[in-house]
């Protein structure tokens, strides 16, 4: 799967989700509040295919739960269910993160 088919799953899986979720209704702006600092791109890194990107803001707490010295914990179940990675797995490609603020996808 190429990169380009790789971002329009996830993108469609982030979608899906804030859809879903329901919350709109509870916080007015949610989906375009969840898009804000969220980042999915073509990786330049070598065997990295998409980095999925969220430094701060709204996604990253919603992916980042627990806090310590060092910074916030990513929530793996959290991000496989926002950005379909179990689906990807799937279909060959592993994602694992990279940071508090970065998942790598990998061909």
């Amino acid at each position: 799967m190429k990169a380009e088919k790789i971002i329009e799953h996830i993108t469609k899986s982030f979608n899906k989700y804030l859809d879903e979720s329901g919350m709109e209704e509870l916080i007015p702006n949610h989906k375009k509040d969840a898009w804000k600092d969220l980042i999915i791109r073509e990786s330049e890194e070598e065997n990295e295919v998409v980095e999925i990107l969220y430094d701060g803001g709204y996604c990253y707490d919603m992916i980042n739960e627990t806090w310590d010295e060092c910074g916030g914990y990513t929530n793996w179940e959290t991000a496989e269910m926002l950005f379909g990675l179990k689906s990807l797995e799937k279909k060959g490609h592993e994602a694992e993160p990279y940071a508090s603020w970065k998942i790598s996808v990998y061909a």
